[in-house]
């Protein structure tokens, strides 16, 4: 699937705002065939959605780090499950 660079930025964006794939599909009228595109990490539209998607996970991520420094109990429970997933992910 061959999208413009504007399009691909659309991608990225919606998916920084935690869009799921076939809702991106409807809103930009693309159809059953950005589904597999997605899913095939070796295309732009992969690597878009992706970007946009772990950009906004970082930052997420980084203020409940933040917040968990700074004293806020929910944030220091929500950070160890962070700590927690990744343990048991066991990948780097």
């Amino acid at each position: 699937m061959n999208l413009t660079e504007e399009q691909l930025v659309e991608v990225e964006q919606f998916a920084a705002a935690f869009m799921k794939p076939y809702e991106i599909a409807i809103i930009m009228e693309l159809g059953p065939m950005f589904i597999a595109a997605i899913e095939d990490p070796c295309t732009a539209v992969s690597q878009a959605y992706q970007k946009g998607f772990l950009s906004s996970k970082y930052q997420v991520n980084r203020k409940i780090v933040d917040l968990a420094k700074a004293g806020s109990s929910p944030a220091q429970a929500m950070a160890n499950k962070l700590i927690q997933d990744i343990e048991f992910d066991g990948r780097l």
